[in-house]
């Protein structure tokens, strides 16, 4: 498995390594968006940090943008952090964040994101 979830009080952070794809990514989410508590959190980190790349898998990126939508139904109030360095992660992030038009920031550090969803 290229992720690990780190469950928090308000949130998850969703972590992946080596060469992750879009079906391990479209897992992370459903794992997230299943919570039992997914309704309270109030964010997600997904952090691309340790990961070399992104590939696709049979996954399509706008299946992974109709979840997301379909989730902030359930709960509109969280916030979405995606750490990404790599350049084809950075255009995949940007495509999602685009896609999806909701509260999505893109950053280069986990300590980013943090930051940001603390600002309020």
């Amino acid at each position: 498995m290229g992720y690990s979830i780190v469950w928090e009080k308000q949130g998850a952070v969703c972590v992946y390594n080596g060469i992750p794809t879009l079906d391990e990514l479209a897992a992370a989410l459903t794992s997230v968006h299943q919570h039992i508590d997914f309704d309270q959190f109030r964010y997600a980190i997904h952090d691309f940090s340790g990961a070399a790349d992104l590939h696709p898998g049979a996954t399509d990126l706008s299946t992974l943008i109709a979840q997301a939508l379909g989730a902030s139904y359930t709960n509109p109030r969280i916030r979405t952090a995606i750490v990404a360095v790599h350049t084809n992660i950075l255009h995949i992030a940007q495509q999602f964040a685009a896609g999806t038009g909701l509260e999505n920031k893109i950053v280069a550090s986990l300590q980013a994101a943090r930051d940001w969803l603390h600002e309020r």
